[in-house]
């Protein structure tokens, strides 16, 4: 199991439903179902499409290592490459997660 592993999938199934929005254009896309290799959503059109599962933990994780993550870094680090606005979002969606547009950049929120 990777680290973080439980904590993800219990915040990503509370999700499953939900409507949530791309951090830089607002689109709105709905998460569907949750498997062990994918995250399923619908987007604004209608289309399904497939977020990487193991991606978004991964990049939770580097945001919790490293306290950001960019938007850039989530195809760099090779999260994911074609869905990166949605496993941002998903990602801003995290109670200790916070984000700036412009580049999108998400970071964890300073502790009170």
């Amino acid at each position: 199991m990777k680290e973080n592993e439980a904590y993800v999938h219990s915040h990503i199934s509370s999700l499953l439903g939900e409507k949530l929005h791309t951090l830089d254009r607002g689109k709105p896309f709905t998460v569907d179902y949750l498997h062990r290799s994918l995250i399923i959503i619908t987007t604004s059109t209608g289309a399904p499409r497939n977020v990487p599962y193991l991606g978004t933990i991964d990049a939770y994780n580097h945001i919790k290592k490293h306290g950001k993550l960019t938007r850039t870094e989530i195809a760099e680090q090779n999260y994911t490459i074609q869905n990166t606005a949605y496993i941002a979002a998903i990602l801003a969606s995290f109670p200790e997660i916070d984000y700036t547009t412009g580049p999108i950049t998400l970071f964890l929120k300073p502790k009170d």
